[in-house]
């Protein structure tokens, strides 16, 4: 079977059971306001990606990386509640690394840890530091500052 063939049989994709749930109870799109302030949202959590890609990702090892990233995906409003063991699974990393990693990526500046976890207490709550180009570069010097990131912005 040819690429255009293979194109024309692919279904879209399915609509998320949440969104079945939200039109199902009858709750309309949501206002155009809180889409806005979603998108804003959204363009600094890209811009902060963006800083973290051009100027921090290369020097980071694959423990730190993983588990970086993971704790980005799953914050709000900038912190992120996650023990060990749950970015070590999710990381595909050993426990020892992901602690190595974490410990890492809070002497880089990279996370703050507001609560250390505990078997009563719960997990672990990190704080991740927003970065922009000017953050990335004072906590990372090593990246000069004529480094022109990927895509020459």
């Amino acid at each position: 079977m040819n690429g255009s063939n293979r194109l024309a049989t692919l279904e879209p994709y399915p609509e998320h059971p949440s969104e079945a749930r939200h039109k199902a109870n009858g709750h309309a799109e949501k206002p155009a306001q809180k889409l806005k302030a979603k998108s804003s949202e959204t363009a600094n959590r890209f811009s902060a990606l963006n800083a973290f890609i051009d100027f921090v990702m290369a020097d980071l090892t694959r423990a730190e990386l993983a588990a970086w990233l993971v704790l980005y995906r799953d914050t709000r409003n900038g912190v992120v509640q996650a023990s060990i063991d749950a970015i070590a699974k999710r990381t595909g990393t050993s426990r020892q690394h992901t602690q190595k990693a974490i410990a890492s990526l809070q002497r880089r500046g990279l996370i703050h840890q507001l609560k250390k976890g505990s078997i009563n207490d719960g997990a672990s709550i990190y704080r991740i530091k927003p970065l922009s180009a000017k953050d990335a570069i004072t906590v990372h010097p090593q990246v000069h500052s004529n480094h022109t990131p990927v895509g020459g912005r």
